[in-house]
């Protein structure tokens, strides 16, 4: 289980360099889930913030996951 405090999860966008409308963009969820998630009214889903943690440590780009939304949203055609 994951248990994200908000000074975590606001630490983690700053670090990656995110506002909450890019992160919001990136992960496909709309502002109002990161703003619950940057608040603590409702806990980070485990996928998302292993993504964040990823994209922290350099393991994963934001130009990277941009291309696999890309080629997501093109299989689906």
């Amino acid at each position: 289980m994951n248990n994200v405090t908000p000074t975590e999860f606001n630490r983690m966008m700053h670090d990656i360099g995110l506002n909450q409308l890019e992160l919001a963009k990136l992960l496909d969820r709309t502002t109002r889930h990161v703003r619950r998630w940057q608040n603590g009214d409702v806990k980070v889903p485990t996928t998302e913030w292993l993504l964040l943690t990823l994209m922290r440590r350099g393991a994963v780009d934001r130009a990277t996951l941009e291309e696999i939304k890309a080629a997501k949203k093109g299989a689906k055609k």
